[in-house]
């Protein structure tokens, strides 16, 4: 008689057809995913609008060993200056109309390296706006300013005639300014004895001295460019 071998009892199974696929919204699900965290890695700067860059005659400063007009900062925010916004962008020209007659005359974007010297970046609760030589970091509130970068840029726009030359007088009023402040830091080295604050103060102090230098090299130059005028004397009886 032939041997059988009991197997132990299988449980029955069905197989069912594939579902039908549904239209029902389907939300992604991740174990990274933090919105706290991702907020904290954008770039902990203020939004804000854009701006112009803006020229005046009478202010000029010392940057990087040159003297360079220091700009002034257009900012478009709506109700500024007479600014409005229409369709996302804001119309600048009322606020460069007033600045104009304030003695200002403001930068074209298309001045700036890559067609545009003022980029955009994504933060809470916005934009922040920054010139091009201004790096920012993400979780950082502060940015990385590349300084030759932008004196070289500014200065590149006095080369080219973009921007006029300085005046004299506004040079002589920027030298009496720089050397204000090379007596305000003598005179407080003079005071110092701490060794760092010293150190740290005689390295200003010669920043300054340097600085006063470049101004009266330029002046030097542009008083041997003058051209005198003559006038006729007048005597009143």
């Amino acid at each position: 008689m032939a041997r059988t071998s009991k197997q132990p009892p299988v449980a029955a199974t069905t197989e069912q057809p594939p579902r039908a696929a549904t239209t029902d919204p389907v939300e992604a699900y991740s174990l990274d995913a933090d919105p706290e965290r991702a907020t904290r890695q954008l770039p902990q700067l203020e939004s804000g609008y854009p701006f112009l860059l803006a020229y005046h005659p009478a202010r000029w400063a010392v940057i990087e060993g040159r003297c360079i007009p220091a700009l002034g900062r257009v900012t478009l925010a709506p109700g500024m200056e007479g600014c409005t916004w229409v369709g996302g962008r804001p119309r600048w020209r009322e606020p460069a109309t007033k600045w104009a007659d304030r003695g200002w005359t403001v930068i074209p974007h298309a001045w700036g390296p890559g067609g545009s010297y003022v980029r955009r970046v994504a933060v809470a609760g916005g934009h922040a706006y920054l010139t091009q030589w201004e790096t920012p970091h993400a979780g950082a509130s502060t940015v990385r300013s590349d300084v030759p970068g932008y004196a070289a840029w500014i200065g590149s726009l006095v080369d080219e005639g973009k921007l006029p030359e300085p005046e004299l007088w506004a040079l002589e009023r920027l030298a009496d300014k720089t050397r204000e402040r090379v007596e305000t830091l003598s005179r407080e080295l003079g005071t110092t004895s701490n060794p760092a604050a010293v150190r740290a103060l005689t390295a200003r102090v010669e920043r300054a001295r340097a600085d006063l230098e470049a101004v009266e090299a330029v002046i030097a130059d542009v008083a041997s460019q003058a051209v005198p005028v003559d006038g006729d004397a007048v005597v009143l009886d």
